[in-house]
This record gives C-alpha cells, sequence and structure tokens, in this order.
C-alpha cells in the first residue's frame, strides 16, 4: 500500500464502497451507517476525491477473502461487484 492511499485505507475499503455506491449508484444502500466513526470516515472520502476512481480500481484487485473481515456484512465478492458497477457508473458506461 503505497502513502497515496494511506487515508483512504484508514476508512476501509468496504466502508468506501458501501458509501461510494450510495451517493453514486443506489442511495437505498444503508450499511456504510453502522459505524462509530462516521464523521471521521466522511471528513476522509471528501478529501481524497480526487483519489477515488484510481482508489476503486485497487479495490477491484484486492483480496475478496480479506474484503469480507468488514463487519458492515458485505462479502467481498458484493464489494468487489459494487465496486465495478461505481467505475462503469463513474465513466459512463
Amino acid at each position: 500500500m503505497t502513502n497515496n492511499y494511506r487515508d483512504l485505507n484508514r476508512i476501509g475499503k468496504a466502508w468506501f464502497v458501501l458509501y461510494k455506491y450510495y451517493e453514486v449508484v443506489d442511495s437505498s444502500e444503508t450499511k456504510w451507517q453502522n459505524v462509530d466513526t462516521l464523521e471521521f470516515r466522511k471528513s476522509i472520502y471528501e478529501k481524497n476525491r480526487k483519489k477515488h476512481l484510481a482508489w476503486l480500481k485497487l479495490i477491484i484487485d484486492a483480496d475478496e477473502e480479506k474484503l469480507t473481515r468488514n463487519l458492515l456484512g458485505a462479502s467481498g465478492n458484493d464489494i468487489t461487484k459494487m465496486a465495478v458497477e461505481i467505475i462503469n457508473k463513474m465513466m459512463g458506461e
């Protein structure tokens, strides 16, 4: 993990994807709300907007088993699929 994504890594890949999915694809997605550090995560998310697309691409290549270890109730496979869907939407596909 390079220093370029240290802050985004601190908020968690699963949380990031769930929140981005809520923002870009489906506003009924609410699993991202199930954290005690919501404002902290949103702050880092906003400060790093320019890195979102590149971060999503890295998440797609991440180990799905590790992604599944999140406490938000989303499988690694779900996180990967959501990340792909977000990228497609962002790219206008």
